[in-house]
């Protein structure tokens, strides 16, 4: 059972003038290139099984757009396209795809040209997982003493020599260092850190997937400054004002919250673990998370030995991220957490509802229930975690959820198989 991986990245660069995505109170249309967008995947091939993920550097991707990525994909490689995973980077400083354009209609094409190149430059290799922490580029955006995640996973690929083939790796932060008043194109700090990563290993690649974020910001130079000067009253549930608006970034903070997180992987993987039997399975099933009438999301997953590659639609917070961690451990299984990988909607946990704010209130316009987080966790721990040593725990506690904390002050299958789960009636 030789486990063969390709790593492959195809620029996705979009001409100057293209509308950029992130941010509503955003003006005009791309000015500048800061750095170049780039789409990457990674290939596993084991025993005539075969999966791939597939990313982009833009803030998000319509719905029916994976489904597009797949079909190319599998046209160029006999690849399954219910096998491949198709997410966005999170970049606020890319291009907006929600109008058509000569661009939107040619980047699936381009997307699928990174991951033909994973196919091509697929090999033997030898695949190892690891965690770290790189602390203090967090801050949650929605409470002064919220919590965190400053815990990142990765899994990389090396050759029978031990030289690196490339990187995968998850962390739980938001690129959103520029805000709405930057016009330059660029992957923001993800792509530094990859740049980091890359430089590092020579020859080897890159590719970022981002991990439950969807109420973590950057914690800049800048936004410390705003802290120490106001204090809470900063914190505001106004998606134009206060934490949420970012018009203070620079390119200086991208490239030192960029390239500390870079310099963190490095330093962690001479602390990588051999992953377990060279063996590849996966599923993918439908949850309804709706209201008053079906909301459907898809995750899916990846098992690569003992390690669960969990793909989840949509903006999940950090407490999701800890909840999953916690399952997975409980379960003997290690896990790398992918969001953004469809649908697009924040999915807050149940007791955020009552407190409100932009991301509760964005969620209850796309009809999700308020009992939506515990719908995909539970469907989680059903169709993967199932067999587990210990009792699940479906809400983080602080102090005691893995890899997450609370800030205070400033400072196996057979393939894909498709089902359907979650609360209310399924999605069909």
């Amino acid at each position: 059972m030789e486990l063969k991986v390709g790593f492959g990245r195809y620029s996705i660069t979009p001409p100057l003038g293209v509308p950029m995505a992130g941010y509503m109170q955003r003006e005009g249309c791309a000015e500048d290139l800061h750095d170049e967008l780039t789409a990457r995947a990674v290939v596993f091939e084991c025993n005539g099984e075969s999966a791939a993920l597939v990313l982009a550097d833009v803030c998000m991707l319509p719905e029916w757009f994976p489904c597009r990525v797949r079909v190319k994909l599998s046209e160029r490689t006999g690849m399954p396209d219910g096998h491949v995973v198709v997410a966005a980077t999170h970049t606020h400083s890319g291009p907006a795809l929600h109008e058509e354009s000569a661009y939107r209609d040619l980047l699936p094409d381009l997307m699928a040209r990174a991951g033909e190149l994973a196919w091509k430059h697929r090999r033997p290799a030898r695949l190892f997982y690891g965690t770290g922490r790189a602390e203090g580029l967090c801050i949650n955006r929605r409470e002064l003493s919220g919590p965190v995640d400053e815990e990142f996973a990765f899994l990389t690929a090396e050759d029978a020599e031990g030289n690196a083939l490339g990187v995968l790796f998850s962390y739980a932060l938001h690129g959103v260092v520029m805000g709405h008043n930057n016009l330059s194109i660029s992957a923001d700090h993800i792509g530094v850190a990859r740049r980091v990563i890359e430089d590092g290993l020579p020859g080897a690649q890159a590719v970022f997937v981002a991990a439950p974020s969807g109420d973590i910001n950057p914690l800049t130079p800048s936004v410390k400054d705003l802290l120490e000067e106001h204090g809470e009253k900063w914190f505001t549930d106004d998606p134009l004002t206060g934490i949420y608006d970012r018009s203070t970034g620079t390119f200086d903070e991208v490239e030192q919250i960029g390239r500390a997180l870079g310099e963190a992987v490095l330093r962690s993987l001479p602390d990588k673990e051999p992953v377990g039997a060279a063996k590849l399975g996966g599923k993918a099933w439908t949850v309804d998370i709706g209201q008053e009438s079906e909301v459907g999301i898809t995750p899916c997953a990846l098992e690569l030995g003992d390690v669960t590659i969990l793909a989840l639609p949509g903006e999940h917070f950090v407490e999701s991220g800890a909840a999953l961690k916690q399952m997975a451990s409980d379960a003997g299984r290690r896990l790398l957490m992918v969001t953004h990988a469809g649908r697009l909607c924040y999915v807050p946990p149940g007791e955020a509802f009552a407190q409100g704010g932009y991301e509760v209130e964005s969620a209850r316009s796309k009809g999700l229930a308020e009992d939506a987080q515990q719908r995909i966790l539970e469907s989680v721990r059903r169709e993967l975690f199932a067999e587990q040593r210990s009792r699940i725990r479906l809400r983080a506690v602080a102090g005691e959820a893995q890899g997450v904390r609370h800030r205070r002050g400033a400072g196996g299958g057979d393939g894909f198989r498709r089902r359907e789960s979650g609360g209310r009636s399924p999605v069909r």
